[in-house]
């Protein structure tokens, strides 16, 4: 199994909490914008929901509804007990 990318999130996800966007938005247009920039690509693994939360210092509640957002829209494959794709 390979390895989580190693990107870190906070260099591509930056939140402003001044926004009306709420938080977990925020990521999701982050993140697909880092896909469409190519700073994530197909197949990349992504760390769990904690340590995503952890580094962009948000709760996990947040970065598990974004995924949950992205997963609908296509961007990313959850696995149960595996994490995102």
């Amino acid at each position: 199994m390979s390895s989580p990318v190693s990107i870190g999130f906070h260099s591509i996800i930056k939140i402003d909490r001044r926004k009306e966007d709420a938080v977990y938005i925020q990521i999701v247009y982050q993140f697909i914008n880092a896909v469409k920039r190519n700073l994530l690509e197909d197949g990349d693994l992504l760390p769990g929901s904690r340590k995503i939360a952890t580094e962009l210092k948000v709760h996990r509640k947040t970065v598990v509804a974004a995924l949950a957002e992205l997963q609908e829209q296509g961007w990313v494959e959850i696995l149960p007990n595996r994490g995102p794709l």
